[in-house]
Parts: C-alpha cells; sequence; structure tokens
C-alpha cells in the first residue's frame, strides 16, 4: 500500500526525524518531496510504502506527528527487479589496514534487451571510506563507488589512486 498525506506547517527539520520513526514503524520506503500549494505556501508530500497490516499504525503515527488531517491510501502493484548481492573487497597496500574492506552490490539481473546495473551499498561505502580517510587515504566517495560498481560489473581487479578493489572471490 502507499500511503500519501500532505503537510504544509512543518519544519523541515521535523522531516528526518518522522522518516527515520516511519522506518522503525515498519514502512518499506518513505519519500517526501518539497512542494508548494496554494497561496505559496511550501509542504511536503510524504509518500510512505507500507505493508498493509501496517497501514493503521502508520496513519495514526503521521495524524498525531506531522498533524495531518487525512490519509490517501493508494492501491498499487509493485514490478520486482530480481538482482543478487555480491561482495567486493577493497584494499590499500601500505596503508595498514589489517584485512580488506567489504563493500556489497546489488546486481540487477537484466534480460539480454537492457543492459547491466550494479549500485554498491551506500552504507557499506560510507564505512569503508571513513576507514580508508583515516588511513590518509585521499579517494572521494563518488570515486571508490564508481571503483566498486566497476568491480562489480567487469569481475576483474581495479586500482584507482592506491586504492584497489577485486571480487571477493579472486584472489
Amino acid at each position: 500500500m502507499l500511503l500519501m498525506i500532505n503537510v504544509d506547517d512543518i519544519s523541515g527539520e521535523l522531516v528526518p526525524h518522522a522518516i527515520d520513526s516511519l522506518m522503525k514503524q515498519g514502512a518499506k520506503s518513505v519519500h517526501v518531496v518539497p512542494a508548494i500549494t496554494k497561496k505559496g505556501r511550501p509542504e511536503f508530500i510524504f509518500f510512505i510504502d507500507a505493508p498493509e497490516d501496517r497501514t493503521d499504525d502508520l496513519a495514526r503515527y503521521v495524524t498525531s506527528e506531522l498533524g495531518t488531517l487525512g490519509v490517501k491510501v493508494i492501491k498499487h502493484d509493485h514490478i520486482y527487479v530480481p538482482y543478487h548481492m555480491t561482495s567486493i573487497l577493497v584494499e590499500c597496500p601500505g596503508a595498514g589496514l589489517a584485512e580488506p574492506l567489504t563493500v556489497h552490490a546489488k546486481c540487477f539481473d537484466s534480460k539480454e534487451s537492457s543492459a547491466p546495473y550494479v549500485k554498491a551499498e551506500f552504507d557499506d561505502l560510507r564505512a569503508a571510506l571513513d576507514v580508508l580517510i583515516q588511513a590518509d587515504q585521499l579517494i572521494t566517495f563518488t570515486t571508490l563507488k564508481s571503483l566498486v560498481e566497476l568491480v562489480a560489473l567487469s569481475g576483474c581487479q581495479s586500482t584507482v589512486g592506491g586504492v584497489t578493489a577485486r571480487p571477493e572471490s579472486v584472489e
């Protein structure tokens, strides 16, 4: 189920709190879009993807926390895109790392008519980047993400700026 609410009288500072609370209460995902409503007033439109058995509780939460007067419930079909996870090991010879860092990537299983697509996991990238920065390795988040995704797509080891990434199964 997709819950949609419009709220035009909250501070933007409440939005991250609401997203976190909705996720903890069982929402599958939450998207918030800033918009302009009548009389030029700013508002936020919340899209909350929720299992059917959680819609009532989530609707009560947004009513009490965000002060909305109504919740639209949209029944929708979800087209599942199959994928598998792969592990990429990130190393930095000479940086004193005890063991390689692991970054997971989603590899979307494509049909012959579509191009392959890979997406590195954000939390893994951020954790690896924090360790690399602590080890005085100069690499940006964007570069590390590109390196991991290239290795996931190609299945081959690659190095950028002293940081090496390889598929977990390749030694």
